[in-house]
């Protein structure tokens, strides 16, 4: 009798410790699993992030983005701005390629498929450059229109960039002695 009951008790021993082996495999298979869709995560994200890089610094791109941002920078007013870039066809063509690029970029950091500390760190001075340049024009369409979500996720972007900047610059402040 107590033989058998040394052997249930060495039996149960053993499954408690086969069960808790069992379960501690389970969590770190999960932690693992965890860790290796975060990795593929974010390396999507950078590859989607180089490809609209890359597309944004084409030949082509950038020659089209330089025309039109000297056009911008010369402009006297709205008028004048919505002649050339609403009115005439080409120039609405340029215009409108930049904004809605950026538009894109916009949307993908809004529902948190880029990292914006990416964009941050490759064309925040494009899409800042681009965004002051325009936002008063913008605003004014806005008005006149009606059209109220023209170019929102482009001042979007432009904003999620400045809250970045604020924070890398409030901690980059020296510490005063």
């Amino acid at each position: 009798m107590i033989v058998d009951l040394n052997y249930q008790l060495i039996l149960s021993t053993i499954q408690t410790i086969g069960i808790l082996v069992g379960i501690f495999y389970y969590i770190m298979t999960l932690q693992n699993t965890r860790k290796n869709q975060q990795m593929q995560l974010e390396t999507r994200q950078a590859q989607l992030f180089m490809q609209i890089y890359s597309e944004l610094y084409d030949v082509n791109s950038l020659s089209t983005w330089t025309e039109t941002v000297n056009i911008l920078h010369k402009l006297s007013g709205y008028d004048e701005w919505y002649q050339k870039f609403v009115l005439d066809p080409k120039g609405k063509a340029k215009f409108n390629s930049m904004a809605i690029y950026l538009e894109g970029i916009g949307v993908l950091v809004k529902r948190k498929l880029i990292d914006p500390a990416y964009v941050d760190d490759l064309i925040s001075s494009t899409i800042l450059g681009f965004w002051d340049g325009v936002k008063g024009f913008i605003y004014e369409y806005r008005r006149r229109t009606g059209d109220y979500d023209y170019c929102e996720w482009v001042e979007y972007l432009a904003e999620e960039i400045r809250l970045l900047r604020a924070k890398r610059d409030e901690r980059r402040k020296p510490i005063e002695s």
